[in-house]
This record gives C-alpha cells, sequence and structure tokens, in this order.
C-alpha cells in the first residue's frame, strides 16, 4: 500500500471519493422519504380556495384508488360527496376528520357508502349532533366513536350497519333518537354519561310531543345484551336509575321532581338487566 504506484492511489482515492458520494445520497434520499411520509401523515390540509380533490391532485393521490384519508381543514358539501363517492364505488375504507373544523355534517353524508370501515368524526368539541342517516347502511362500518361535545343521535343515524360490534358514546350525550342503532349487531356499549333515555324515545327531533312517534334506538334485546362499559361510579345506575341521576333534553322538568312520573319511568332509563355484564371503564 505504501510503494503503490500513483495510477493506482488516484483509483483508490477516485473509489473513497465514489463510496462517499453514495453514502451522503443515501441519507439524503431517506430524508426526502421522511419528509414527505411526515406529510402525509399530518393530513391534507383544505382551504385557500382549494377543493379536496384539487389538494388530493397536488399531493399525487388518485381517487380511484385511495384507501385512507386524514383531513384537516373545512370541507364543502362538495368535498363530502365526494368522499361519498370515493366510500360507495372506489376504494376509500378510512375517513379520519378529526381535524376538520365543520360543526355540522349534512344529513346521509356516508349513507350507502359499501367500502367505509372507519370514520373518525372532528375532535373540536362543537359538533352538537350526529345528523340523520349519516352512516345508514354502512355495512362495514366496525366501530364509532361519538366525541364529546354531541348532544343527541338523530334518527337512523347508524342503522342497518351490519359490521357494527363497538360503539362509543360521549359524557354529552343527552338524547338518542329513534332507530339510531336499528339492525346493528352490537356486542359492546361504551358510556362515560348517566343513564340516558333508552326506550320510548321520540322517533325524530321533528315528532317531538307527538304520541304516535314512540320508538326504540336498538333492535331486538339490544342494549341489554351488550356487554356495558360504563364509569365505575355509574354502575349501580345502569341497572337501577335513579330520576335524579338521568339525562334527557326532553324530560329535564320531569326528571328534576326527583321522582318517577308517568312520562318519566324508570323502565325508560334501564340499560341493563340482571344478566347483563357490566364493567367499569374510565
Amino acid at each position: 500500500m505504501f510503494n503503490e504506484k500513483p495510477v493506482e492511489k488516484m483509483k483508490r482515492v477516485a473509489l473513497l471519493l465514489c463510496l462517499v458520494v453514495c453514502v451522503f445520497a443515501s441519507h439524503a434520499q431517506n430524508g426526502t422519504k421522511k419528509q414527505k411520509k411526515g406529510k402525509a401523515d399530518s393530513g391534507l390540509v383544505i382551504g385557500n380556495g382549494k377543493t379536496l380533490s384539487q389538494v388530493m391532485t397536488d399531493n399525487g393521490m388518485d381517487e380511484a384508488t385511495v384507501e385512507t384519508l386524514v383531513l384537516k381543514g373545512e370541507l364543502s358539501g362538495n368535498d363530502l360527496k365526494l368522499l361519498k363517492t370515493m366510500a360507495t364505488g372506489k376504494n376509500l375504507k378510512n375517513i379520519d376528520l378529526s381535524a376538520v373544523t365543520n360543526t355540522t355534517l349534512p344529513n346521509q353524508a356516508f349513507k350507502d357508502c359499501a367500502k367505509l370501515e372507519t370514520l373518525v368524526f372532528p375532535q373540536h368539541g362543537n359538533l352538537k349532533e350526529i345528523p340523520a342517516e349519516i352512516c345508514r347502511n354502512c355495512k362495514a362500518l366496525k366501530e364509532i366513536r361519538i366525541p364529546e361535545g354531541v348532544d343527541a343521535v338523530i334518527n337512523h343515524a347508524f342503522a342497518v350497519c351490519s359490521s357494527l360490534t363497538k360503539i362509543y358514546l360521549p359524557s354529552t350525550i343527552t338524547y338518542l333518537y329513534g332507530y339510531c342503532f336499528e339492525q346493528c349487531p352490537i356486542a359492546e356499549i361504551h358510556l362515560k354519561s348517566k343513564p340516558v333515555q333508552v326506550y320510548r324515545v321520540w322517533r325524530a327531533p321533528s315528532q317531538v310531543g307527538d304520541p304516535r312517534a314512540y320508538s326504540i334506538i336498538f333492535s331486538g334485546s339490544l342494549p341489554r345484551t351488550a356487554k356495558l362499559y360504563v364509569p365505575f361510579e355509574y354502575i349501580d345506575l345502569y341497572q337501577k336509575p335513579l330520576p335524579e341521576d338521568c339525562v334527557s333534553k326532553h324530560l329535564q322538568k320531569e326528571l328534576a321532581k326527583n321522582e318517577w312520573s308517568e312520562t318519566c319511568q324508570r323502565g325508560l332509563f334501564s340499560w341493563a338487566n340482571a344478566q347483563t355484564v357490566i364493567e367499569a371503564e374510565k
């Protein structure tokens, strides 16, 4: 090595330089990939006058093949229609709206979305209602989490979701309207609120006060045959509710009397029977 000829020495130096360049190029490429991955993970930002379709194009995403979308910003009616189209006749399976700023969503926004497996609602706390039929007949939907801030789930919101086995209801819920979980094979119900009315509910907000519009929330023997997860301090209330410890936006005056009446009965708020499995959950 010490007696090598100048030509051989030059070859060795050139080889070492090539190796150094390759190493730096590889690190730079990996760094670029990480940056791109981070950008995708942070979600698509809808805004600055651009539509969801335009933002997807800018990010090299194909509407026909994309399976997951994580979105930020405010969605227009046309953006929501595109999501519905993609989750119905294309390949969109997962929609994450947790960072979306919309405070309302339209009725039937994702109705009949055959491909939809997961839907995450906006998490800002200002979404007050889950609208009517929003996910009706979404046969691949497996789990739904209603976010904090939501006051009511409107009629048929998740009806006929034939794969829906888990639901999560927030501490802010005060009413579930008619058939909102009809024909769903629910096995687990996670609750954070005190007992809310579960029998003889009004079919829809427009029918409140009409005695001909009494309805149910679940089909069959639900919720009593589902496994209930409730805060530890509420376990007894779900078995034997007390009027002062129940919530219902349409019976507040009756509940304030601290006694059961003809229009405000214990059975309307009883989620469980002696066979129901109830477990404590934070």
